[in-house]
C-alpha cells in the first residue's frame, strides 16, 4: 500500500537486538529506532486518539 502523498511503498526491517529500520521504496535513505521507542510512540498516539474520542463524546452529548 503506498506510504502517503509519495505514493511509494515503505520497506522495514527488524533487526537483532530489538532495532527497526525504514525506508521508502527506491530510497536509500534508512531510518532506525529501537522498538521500544516505537513502541512507546505508538502508545501515546494511540492515548491521544481515545482522549480526543471521549472527549467529542462528551461535547456530542451536551450539545444534545
Amino acid at each position: 500500500m503506498p506510504f502517503g502523498h509519495y505514493r511509494k511503498r515503505m520497506v522495514v526491517m527488524l533487526h537483532p537486538g530489538d532495532k527497526i529500520a525504514m525506508r521508502l521504496e527506491k530510497s536509500r535513505t534508512w531510518y532506525w529506532a529501537e522498538l521500544d521507542d516505537v513502541f512507546r510512540i505508538l502508545a501515546q498516539w494511540h492515548a491521544a486518539r481515545e482522549r480526543q474520542r471521549i472527549r467529542e463524546e462528551r461535547k456530542a452529548r451536551r450539545g444534545s
